[in-house]
């Protein structure tokens, strides 16, 4: 019966259309190939295949069924990502995690192709860096090491386009009975903290090696392949974590005076850090926060009340001396309602929704409070949208493009605006329970710039990445500000670019770059709506520039 089974699976392939797959695996910091990495593909059809990259770190998945194809990346003791690309790609659905544009590489590399009948498709490089660990232990005044702590590792990450540091949570372990920890990371700096939870006061959160202020943690340079040792010490941050914030939330006219209110206390600046929570008194609206250490806070009240959600937020300064009678007043959260509105001759454009759409939109709140909870509504012609009872606050929208039923997006599309009541917020966003939000328009143009060029100084097949960011005046729109890889002649493209005045340069590919080097070295170029800009010459930035 199996072999039968068998028969009949294999005389049913033999009648699907099939496609080949090729690609490469080179080292992230090398560029050189890598051998011995297992491959396996996955179509919709429930079939399957794997190739192992051979010395020169290529390999060839052949027979494929045309479709759907789903890619899975994995050796021992290493770790795998992608290089970002500007527009459209092959790849869909990568498993990686995204952090402003970068991709943060994993022990296994997932993707999504669609393969045509008879295509020989040509995937992106894939590339691998070798393990590295930072190990360590969480220790008290004697150096006893103390178990079940929480240690979590943020990441610095340069984006190289002028908008300087990003601090993002990568990876978290926790202490074992001994009060040791493990992390493997790949190559990068990190800072690295630890929170004790405390009896009658806020949980404490140490830095290595042992401050409780962000600002004068210490870095941890992690080299490819490397291990390096982070002990935390926690007594010395006991010693100013001895102040409290007290007062009260008011009642709502109206409003039950019983209603359960959270009290969140969370660090101002990058990385902005939960520093203390309670429970606000649900009869007298009393709270106290007691073990803070002396800083910049924003202090959060949130509630739900009638099935809807209230919120406030207050700068907090404290020194030398307790914060005492903070009055917090509630303020009820409001829906962000607009259309879709596009620029162009494409009428079949939508908003994407479960099983339709091109355009993805997102609510990003500024001050990353609630995360990525806010989901729109899309109404059946899939041209308006409504984010309900959203909390008072800074926001922006985000805007997407994404396949369709297995279409790709058109490289070509792009974001020309985003208006609230006819005010462009696409810039700067804009403040729910200040501003209109209830005529949202975001605009879409379909025939977006394309810059084409060389990169001046680049040698033959060497990694380079060109980096196109909007003027300064408008750089805190960092959809505006993008990235693309180089060919192996150090030819580039980038479509579906915005109106507006850019600054260009390129520099070998994980070349870190600061503000002022991208600015001094960069020449500027001109997009005006629909045009196409061909032979640009892009300098490269030198090592050590």
């Amino acid at each position: 019966m199996l072999v039968l089974i068998a028969l009949l699976s294999a005389l049913f392939q033999q009648g699907l259309p099939t496609g080949t797959m090729e690609g490469m695996v080179l080292g992230r910091t090398t560029n050189g190939p890598i051998a011995d990495v297992l491959i396996k593909a996955a179509g919709d059809s429930a079939t399957s295949s794997e190739a192992i990259t051979d010395s020169a770190g290529r390999f060839i998945l052949r027979d494929l069924p045309a479709g759907r194809v789903r890619i899975e990346v994995s050796a021992e003791g290493y770790l795998f990502g992608l290089r970002p690309t500007a527009g459209p790609s092959a790849i869909e659905n990568n498993n990686l995690l995204n952090i402003g544009g970068n991709l943060f590489p994993g022990r296994s590399l997932g993707f999504t192709v669609n393969l045509a009948a008879g295509e020989n498709l040509k995937l992106p490089a894939i590339l691998a860096s070798r393990e590295a660990v930072i190990r360590g232990r969480v220790v008290d005044g004697e150096g006893q090491g103390i178990p079940r702590v929480p240690v979590t590792f943020i990441a610095e990450i340069t984006d190289g386009l002028g908008r300087g540091r990003l601090l993002p949570e990568v990876g978290t372990a926790s202490t074992d009975e001994h009060g040791e920890y493990r992390r493997v990371l790949p190559v990068g700096n990190y800072y690295v903290k630890a929170t004790v939870d405390r009896p009658d006061a806020a949980a404490l959160t140490v830095y290595y090696p042992a401050t409780t202020d962000a600002l004068t943690a210490a870095p941890v340079v992690l080299g490819e392949g490397a291990e390096a040792t982070a002990d935390i010490e926690i007594a010395p941050a006991l010693d100013v974590y001895k102040l409290q914030i007290s007062g009260r939330v008011l009642p709502l006219p109206g409003k039950s005076t019983s209603t359960p209110v959270n009290i969140l206390l969370k660090t101002q600046g990058a990385p902005a850090a939960a520093a203390a929570d309670t429970a606000a008194n649900e009869k007298t609206g009393r709270f106290e926060l007691r073990g803070i250490q002396p800083g910049s806070y924003d202090l959060f009240a949130s509630a739900t009340i009638d099935d809807k959600e209230y919120l406030a937020k207050i700068p907090i300064e404290i020194r030398d001396r307790d914060v005492e009678d903070v009055e917090i007043l509630l303020r009820p959260g409001a829906d962000i309602k607009g259309r879709l509105v596009i620029e162009g001759d494409a009428s079949d454009l939508q908003l994407a929704r479960p099983g339709a759409g091109t355009i993805k939109i997102a609510l990003n709140r500024k001050d990353g409070l609630f995360g990525d909870i806010f989901k729109p509504l899309i109404d059946e012609t899939g041209l308006a949208f409504a984010f309900r009872d959203v909390p008072p606050g800074d926001y922006s929208l985000a805007v997407g493009f994404v396949p369709d039923r297995g279409r790709a997006p058109s490289p070509d599309l792009y974001v020309a605006d985003i208006r609230a009541s006819g005010r462009s917020v696409f810039d700067n966003g804009f403040e729910v329970g200040v501003d209109q939000t209830d005529a949202m328009e975001v605009i879409v143009g379909t025939n977006g710039a394309t810059i084409a060029g060389n990169v001046v100084g680049a040698t033959p097949n060497q990694p380079v990445t060109v980096l196109l960011a909007i003027e300064f005046a408008r750089r805190s729109n960092t959809s505006l500000v993008k990235s693309v890889a180089g060919n192996a002649n150090g030819q580039f493209q980038m479509r579906g670019l915005t109106p507006g005045t850019y600054r260009i340069l390129a520099a070998p590919a994980g070349t870190p770059m600061s503000r002022a080097v991208f600015e001094s070295r960069a020449i500027t170029v001109v997009v005006q709506k629909g045009t196409s800009i061909s032979g640009i010459q892009v300098p490269l930035l030198s090592p050590g520039k």
